[in-house]
Parts: C-alpha cells; sequence; structure tokens
C-alpha cells in the first residue's frame, strides 16, 4: 500500500464523547438464580447445544479458569464487571420483551456475539458501546446471514479506541498514514504513523472496516469505511436516531 502524507489535524468536525460507563451494581436475578456468572452467560448466550455453548463461553470470556487466577484483585474486578453487565443487559432486554419475540436468527446470534463480546472485555468503554449494542440489535434491519456473522465477528475483536475512531470520523471520505505534504480536510483524514490513531487505523483494515481506496493516482495509499462502517455505527451508537442505512 502507498502512503500519503499529512502535516495538519482537521477542522470542522466535532468528536463524540464515548459512553459514560456505568457504576456497578448488585448482582441481577438471573444471576441469582443461575447462582454464578458463568451459568447466567450460559443461560443468555446458548444456542443449539449446551454443553458445545458453554465451552465456547468458557473459552471467549475472561473467567479465571484456573485456580490460582481466581484470587487476584483482576479476577475480582472482571467478576463486578461481569455481573453489572449482565444487570444492565437483562433490564434493556425486559423493557423490549415484545422486540424479542420477534428476533430473526441473525439479529439472535448477533445478539449472542455482543454478549459474549461483553463477558470478555475488560475496557469499560467497549462495554458501554455492547450495551448501547444489545438495545440496538432490536431495532437493526433484517441481516443477511453472513452479515450478521461479520458484524459479530467485528463487535467481538474491536477495542474501544477503534470504535471511537469508527465513531469520530464515520463521515470522513478517505484517510490515510504519513506525515508531510497533505493537509487534512473535512473529507481525508491524516493520520499520524506514531500515533495511537494509526493502531485503530490497522486494526479497522484488518476487521474489514477500513479497506484500500481504487488503484487511481488520486486515491492511492488511501483507505476508505467498507460498507459495514454504518451498521457498526448504527449498533455501537448511543443515539436512537442513527441510520444504518
Amino acid at each position: 500500500m502507498g502512503i500519503t502524507y499529512c502535516n495538519s489535524t482537521p477542522s470542522g468536525r466535532k468528536k463524540s464523547a464515548p459512553p459514560a460507563p456505568d457504576l456497578i451494581q448488585a448482582p441481577s436475578r438471573l444471576e441469582k438464580v443461575a447462582g454464578s456468572p458463568l451459568a447466567e452467560i450460559g443461560l443468555t448466550a446458548a444456542t443449539a447445544a449446551a454443553g458445545a455453548a458453554a465451552a465456547t463461553m468458557a473459552a471467549s470470556t475472561l473467567l479465571p479458569l484456573i485456580p490460582i487466577l481466581a484470587k487476584t484483585l483482576a479476577a475480582g474486578r472482571q467478576e463486578r464487571r461481569m455481573r453489572q453487565n449482565l444487570h444492565a443487559m437483562e433490564q434493556v432486554l425486559i423493557q423490549h420483551a415484545a422486540e424479542l419475540e420477534r428476533l430473526s436468527d441473525e439479529r439472535y446470534a448477533l445478539l449472542n456475539e455482543v454478549v459474549l463480546a461483553a463477558m470478555g472485555s475488560t475496557n469499560d468503554t467497549k462495554l458501554a458501546y455492547l450495551r448501547n449494542a444489545v438495545q440496538n440489535v432490536l431495532s437493526l434491519p433484517e441481516l443477511p446471514p453472513q452479515e450478521a456473522v461479520v458484524l459479530g465477528r467485528v463487535v467481538r475483536d474491536m477495542s474501544a479506541d477503534e470504535a471511537r475512531f469508527l465513531m469520530d470520523h464515520q463521515g470522513v471520505e478517505r484517510i490515510s498514514i504519513g506525515g508531510a505534504d497533505i493537509t487534512s480536510a473535512l473529507d481525508h483524514y491524516c493520520v499520524d504513523p506514531n500515533s495511537n490513531e494509526a493502531l485503530c487505523v490497522y486494526g479497522l483494515l484488518s476487521l474489514g472496516v477500513l479497506t484500500p481506496g481504487e488503484a487511481m493516482f488520486d486515491t492511492m495509499g488511501m483507505l476508505g469505511f467498507s460498507r459495514l462502517a454504518p451498521k457498526l455505527v448504527a449498533l455501537l451508537s448511543s443515539s436512537p436516531d442513527v441510520s444504518a442505512d
């Protein structure tokens, strides 16, 4: 991939603030019934074969599978995060019981991926994005099966910084990494190659959220958001007015 260069930051675009993390709350009703966070994950995200689903969830979350890790402060913090998010997600789903009754298989699968992603994250900002996603899945347009699979994969692997980069720059037509002779504009954002944003660009490129531009002289080395980007914005946004069309 060619490299284009820039030496200034864009003006005129207002960056969105990340969603605020919630305070830790008491155990949810589902946890009290199930007896543990892992059992609750099984109840929430089980699909067809309970044994296979439980094994997958254990591998996907950060529950301490080695006894000595269960005694660490980090394990205690993670259990509190899980409890908090199970409670928050449960409340959202209870409030939208009618929509749950009409869930397609594709949106059901995506909802499970969102829940599992939340159980495997230690980042409070990403967890706030995922809590948004639990509600937004219910109002998304119908998804083709492969698109639902890819969206679930991206939601699982995307970092909080990558999600915020997407939200901040979703309207930009071209993104480049460099440092000297091209000025950022409203339709073109230049990224410092030594910055954290550059790492976000590389990550979004690997996830298929950013794609290379056409092999033309004036777009060589440029990146642009793929057709997944609007769906991800609609999924992660806290605004109910965001469109995925």
